[in-house]
């Protein structure tokens, strides 16, 4: 552990941003302005380097230092010493680079006299602004980084503690002192919350199952009305039809009498009533033909009458098996639903008790 503490020894003058002063007017007031301009841009981005380093080191060492709290509290982490370490070499380069920052910018100052046309800077002016840009990009990719590794960090110990109270809950062993109330609470509240949601659901479905079968029966009930008042019709109809029968026997019966009789008479007697039958056939024949109007008309409405029975009777078994599968499907719920209340209950007493 101690190894991985060497970055927190760093000299505070290389955590300082611009800590060590390089006047710009230490340099020969004799050189050239090309050569003078040259060596001051120079110096400012060797300094611009040195101020990125300074705040990597600063960076890292925030992290060495969260680190070292979270292996404290967890030494049987292998994966902290892993990044501690990795951290720790990152602290060691970055620190043999700002020494050498620190060489170049002294040789840079110190050289300058004597050196107008043989001054050669260690990097191209074209590539100075993209390390730069690339030394940003590594402090912000840092910066991620450390926050992911926090986050991965917290993580790992919250399942590290759900973890190990499912083991000991399983086991039947008493949860250690240090498992805090609040997170069994979220948990517990979390399982509430999902078993409220499916009774809500299973009331809805409740509600509504009870509405068609309202709905239902309102059917039900209009088609056993229906039926029964079919029912009244048709045997009004039979008996209206018997008497028509009656009344056609009757007709029938007094016609052939009548025949018989003109068949068998003879003389002036014979002749009136010959007369007086040919006088009153035309109105029995229409008699007899209203009769068989009203016997047709009387069978098509029993026709009829008989085809709305039947689907009153195809509709009422229909609905009455309907409504058989709702108070099983029904009856499935309720069942499933005492099922999960005990369960619910039976699981949080024994664990609150």
């Amino acid at each position: 552990m101690s190894d991985y503490m060497l970055a927190e020894n760093v000299p505070a003058n290389l955590l300082c941003v611009g800590h060590r002063e390089f006047p710009s007017d230490s340099l020969p007031v004799q050189e050239t302005p090309l050569v003078s301009r040259k060596t001051s841009d120079h110096v400012d981005i060797l300094r611009e380097q040195f101020n990125i380093l300074s705040g990597e080191v600063a960076l890292h060492q925030s992290v060495l230092k969260r680190l070292s709290e979270e292996a404290g509290k967890n030494a049987m982490n292998e994966q902290i010493e892993m990044e501690m370490k990795v951290v720790n070499d990152e602290v060691k380069l970055n620190k043999q680079k700002i020494a050498s920052l620190e060489r170049r910018i002294s040789n840079s100052m110190s050289n300058s006299r004597g050196m107008h046309d043989n001054l050669e800077l260690s990097l191209p002016y074209i590539e100075i602004p993209e390390q730069l840009n690339e030394k940003a990009f590594q402090l912000e990719a840092s910066e991620c980084q450390e926050f992911l590794l926090s986050e991965r960090t917290t993580f790992q110990h919250n399942t590290g503690i759900v973890q190990e109270t499912g083991s000991q809950a399983h086991k039947g062993k008493p949860l250690p002192s240090d498992v805090s109330d609040e997170f069994l609470k979220k948990a517990s509240q979390a399982e509430i919350d999902e078993l409220k949601q499916r009774v809500s659901e299973l009331t809805e479905a409740k509600s509504q199952l009870d509405s068609c079968n309202h709905k239902l029966l309102e059917e039900s009930t209009y088609a056993k009305g229906l039926a029964s008042v079919t029912s009244v019709e048709l045997k009004a109809l039979s008996v209206k039809v018997t008497k028509l029968m009656k009344q056609n026997e009757r007709l029938s019966s007094e016609l052939a009498s009548g025949r018989n009789q003109r068949r068998g008479s003879h003389g002036p007697r014979g002749a009136r009533r010959e007369s007086h039958t040919k006088r009153y056939e035309p109105a029995r024949r229409g008699d007899m033909n209203a009769l068989e109007a009203m016997l047709k008309e009387k069978d098509q409405r029993q026709a009829e009458l008989h085809t709305k029975i039947e689907e009153s009777k195809q509709k009422e078994a229909f609905l009455e098996k309907e409504l058989a599968n709702m108070w099983t499907v029904l009856a499935n719920l309720k069942k499933t639903r005492g099922i999960d209340q005990e369960d619910f209950d039976s699981k949080y007493n024994g664990s609150w008790a």
